[in-house]
């Protein structure tokens, strides 16, 4: 008798650890320390490669003037070498070619047959963000193949975290999924394996409509040869070249960083008298 009250009092203990350990793990700070913790997995994973080149099918929206949102179906392929190339090849609906090769940055429309040429340089993270930033330029999924942790995409307006498992082709996966009042966004993560996300989504809160963007993402390759060729853009022939121009934002963000650096500005040359 005492044998069977000792092992019922070793069975009820294991399984009030268990639940007061699942009571944890039901947090939200349990949570968010997990979606940080699989995020920073993603990180070091892509940071520590060389090249990287993945596809990707998106389902997306395009939002217009009226409100009328738009379905769209895209095709990316991307390649990365670091520490300065990049490029995204993006087919469906619409097409557009981008490419960094540590000098410049080239963006071509082939169905409007036209091109444009930024001069860059620098690591491609800063590449990227200041594209966008500066000439509304864009990198699809830039932030995801120069991501290196969730410094840069979780902030403290930033909630979420773990959000569970399910199965995504047969693969069990983590989804992490993270909300900010500008933009919510989940990534589905392998538990075992490389951690290379199988699933993006993304909502743009902040944007007119809140057009949705799906990402499914296949065909992951680390550390494999990327051949110079791949950053060569060759422009036909019967292309033109369009001026591409900053962000009146970008431009007063600039004007307002000399000021505050006590740098002066120069005044516009005055008008020529007719």
């Amino acid at each position: 008798m005492r044998i069977q009250l000792a092992a019922a009092t070793v069975v009820i203990a294991a399984l009030a650890v268990a639940a007061v350990a699942c009571g944890r793990a039901d947090t939200p700070e349990a949570h968010r320390a997990r979606g940080l913790e699989i995020l920073t997995r993603l990180g070091t994973t892509l940071s520590n490669s060389q090249t990287v080149t993945f596809k990707a099918t998106e389902k997306g929206e395009r939002v217009r003037r009226s409100g009328e949102k738009v379905p769209v179906t895209l095709n990316h392929v991307v390649s990365m070498r670091r520490p300065d190339h990049l490029r995204v090849s993006v087919t469906g609906d619409y097409e557009l070619e981008v490419n960094y090769d540590g000098k410049q940055i080239v963006l071509m429309t082939p169905k409007q047959k036209v091109y444009g040429v930024v001069p860059a340089s620098g690591p491609l993270q800063d590449v990227v963000h200041d594209s966008v930033d500066r000439f509304a330029i864009p990198f699809p999924l830039g932030d995801l193949v120069t991501f290196e942790g969730p410094a840069a995409l979780v902030t403290d307006k930033t909630e979420g975290g773990w959000a569970g498992e399910e199965t995504i082709n047969g693969k069990r996966v983590s989804k992490v999924a993270w909300q900010h009042p500008a933009v919510d966004w989940s990534v589905w993560v392998p538990v075992e394996g490389q951690p290379l996300p199988m699933r993006v989504e993304i909502l743009y809160k902040g944007r007119r409509g809140s057009p949705r963007r799906s990402f499914e993402i296949e065909d992951w390759q680390l550390g494999g040869a990327v051949p110079d060729s791949t950053f060569v853009m060759k422009i036909p022939e019967d292309y033109e070249g369009i001026p591409v121009v900053q962000r009146a934002s970008a431009v007063k963000s600039e004007i307002d960083k000399a000021i505050a650096a006590g740098s002066s500005v120069p005044a516009a040359p005055p008008k020529e008298k007719e």
